[in-house]
C-alpha cells in the first residue's frame, strides 16, 4: 500500500504524548519478514537488523508507480481550473499536534489573496489509535476511540462567504495533487507524492509542534513563519 512513510522527524506528534515512547519490542518469530519504506523508520523507533528486515521503499517514491496510478484515480471533477494558482492543504489527523485558530487565519488570508482557490482536504482517517490484534487466529484492527476522533472537525466548516473550499470525501489525493499547483501541508505523507512529481511542497512549520521529514531533508519546503510562506508563494506566481 502507498503508506507508511514517516512524515515527523520527532516522536512525540500527538496531543497526549508527553513522555518518549520505548522502543517497540521486537519478536523475531513474529513475522517471516519485516517490510519498511526506508531506513529512517527502523533509526528512528531503534527497531532491529537482520535478514527477516527489508527497506523495500514505498510506492509514493516510485514515478513508475505514480505513472500507472493516473491510469486509475479518477480527475478531481467540479473544481476551478482557472488562471489562478491553485493551493491544496492536506490536514493531518485532529490528534497530531496542531495550532488548529492559526491555521484558520491563514486558510482566510490565503483565501483572500487575488487569483488563488485554495482546497482542503481532511484527513481520511479522523483519528482514534490503532493496534493489530489477534483474536480466535485471525489478525484484527483495534481502533480506541479518542477526544480527538469525536470532534466533527479539526477546523470549522466553511461558511458561505469563506473564501476557501473542502474537497469532498471521496475525492482522492492523488488527483487533488494532479489538480494543484502548490501543496500546503502539516506532516502528511500524501505530500511526497507531490514532491516526486515535482510540485512545490510548503510545510506550515509554524502551525503545529513537530518536525517534519520534510522540512528536515528539504529545507526550502520549511515555513516558519507567514512571511516565509507569502514569500514562497510569490516566488512560485
Amino acid at each position: 500500500l502507498p503508506h507508511g512513510e514517516e512524515a515527523f522527524a520527532n516522536k512525540l506528534t500527538k496531543t497526549h504524548e508527553t513522555e518518549m515512547p520505548a522502543a517497540p519490542h521486537h519478536r523475531a518469530d513474529l513475522y517471516d519478514l519485516s517490510v519498511h519504506s526506508s531506513d529512517f523508520t527502523i533509526v528512528k523507533y531503534g527497531l532491529p537488523t537482520g535478514p527477516n528486515v527489508a527497506v523495500l521503499g514505498s510506492a509514493r517514491y516510485c514515478r513508475r508507480w505514480l505513472r500507472q496510478l493516473k491510469h486509475w484515480v479518477r480527475p478531481a471533477e467540479g473544481l476551478p481550473r482557472g488562471e489562478g494558482l491553485r493551493l491544496v492543504l492536506f490536514l493531518p489527523k485532529p490528534e497530531k499536534i496542531v495550532d488548529w485558530r492559526e491555521l484558520e487565519r491563514v486558510l482566510d488570508f490565503l483565501g483572500d489573496r487575488p487569483g488563488v482557490t485554495l482546497l482542503v482536504k481532511a484527513h481520511p482517517r479522523r483519528g482514534g489509535r490503532h493496534r493489530l490484534v489477534r483474536r480466535d487466529g485471525e489478525w484484527d484492527l483495534e481502533v480506541t476511540e479518542t477526544a480527538e476522533r469525536e470532534s466533527l472537525a479539526s477546523i470549522r466548516a466553511p461558511g458561505p462567504d469563506a473564501k476557501w473550499i473542502s474537497a469532498a470525501a471521496e475525492m482522492e489525493s492523488g488527483a487533488l495533487v494532479s489538480w494543484a499547483h502548490v501543496i500546503l501541508a502539516l506532516g502528511t505523507s500524501v505530500t511526497w507524492e507531490a514532491v516526486a512529481t515535482n510540485k512545490p511542497v510548503l510545510e506550515l512549520s509554524w502551525c503545529h509542534g513537530s518536525r517534519t521529514t520534510m522540512a528536515t531533508f528539504l529545507p526550502s519546503t520549511d515555513m516558519r513563519c507567514r512571511d516565509d510562506l507569502l514569500e514562497a508563494l510569490a516566488r512560485i506566481e
